[in-house]
């Protein structure tokens, strides 16, 4: 009958010593900890095994985005729409505005105002979401980023669809330079595609650049176009000034409901999995 060696704690974590490896064990499992981590290692390939998470199925992730992303767009739906009757049931003078503008016109501003609406023409804001959305997931194999910038871009569109049919707001009462479109004034669909998809693309890059001048340089580009879009549909007599501001808030709201529900869970995750090396935060033993 053989002797039971009592192996001594290992020197670093203080648990006792696993007696073949003489890797600290865990203290649950009795398996090898890994050193780094903690997590008890696999017992085939010795990677650390995550613990204290179960594997969400497919409900979970069905569960996730109703919450995060589906019911706040139709909350923000049902807001536009009281915000779009609220609106033309007011006085708010705001013909006043197209008036003095469509006074002002000249040949020149005309051609930049043109220039400034077709950044985001429908064709346009679609090709470029394709093009787009199908770098990131077929060539940079980021789905997560792809999934971002379609729901932010189609989820401000199918709101602004469903509203602008229920609002029914007529256009300024000034001469139209470009062809009135079917769908009414509030909200300027225009000015929300923009913000959904140039700061969306903002977002995406500055998380990627490096230094605060390229970041500010990104994140200028990403809100001066749909800036130059409201100004252009206001101009050329097409939406009066809260469409403009309402397409703005509206396309804001998607983009970030959009982060939250996939850029900022899949960061969670990726957290998770990947604990920091040395002990960081979300490592056992890091400092709280």
């Amino acid at each position: 009958m053989t002797e039971h060696t009592e192996h001594p704690p290992h020197p670093v974590t203080g648990h006792p010593a696993h007696p073949v490896t003489g890797h600290p064990a865990h203290p649950v499992t009795g398996l090898p900890a890994h050193p780094v981590t903690g997590h008890p290692r696999r017992p085939l390939t010795g990677h650390p095994r995550l613990t204290g998470r179960p594997r969400r199925p497919l409900t979970g992730h069905l569960r996730h985005y109703a919450s995060a992303l589906l019911l706040p767009l139709v909350a923000l739906t049902a807001v536009t729409y009281g915000a779009g009757e609220l609106v033309t049931s007011l006085p708010t003078g705001e013909a006043a505005v197209n008036t003095g503008l469509a006074a002002w016109r000249s040949g020149l501003w005309n051609t930049l105002t043109d220039i400034g609406t077709s950044l985001s023409d429908t064709p346009y804001i679609v090709a470029l979401t394709a093009a787009t959305a199908a770098f990131l997931g077929l060539v940079r194999r980021r789905l997560h980023e792809a999934a971002f910038l379609v729901a932010a871009v189609w989820s401000q569109s199918l709101i602004f669809l469903a509203t602008s049919a229920l609002v029914a707001r007529h256009r300024p009462p000034v001469h139209h330079l470009d062809p009135a479109p079917p769908t009414s004034s509030f909200p300027s669909g225009h000015v929300s595609a923009a913000v959904g998809f140039y700061c969306a693309v903002a977002l995406l890059l500055a998380v990627r650049v490096r230094g605060p001048v390229a970041r500010a340089l990104v994140w200028t580009l990403g809100v001066a176009v749909p800036l130059v879009v409201a100004f252009s549909r206001l101009y050329r007599g097409m939406h009066f000034l809260t469409d403009v501001l309402w397409g703005l808030l509206l396309g804001a709201c998607c983009v970030a409901v959009s982060a939250r529900a996939i850029l900022a869970r899949r960061a969670e995750r990726r957290a998770w999995r990947c604990p920091p090396r040395g002990g960081g935060v979300g490592a056992p033993g890091a400092a709280r």
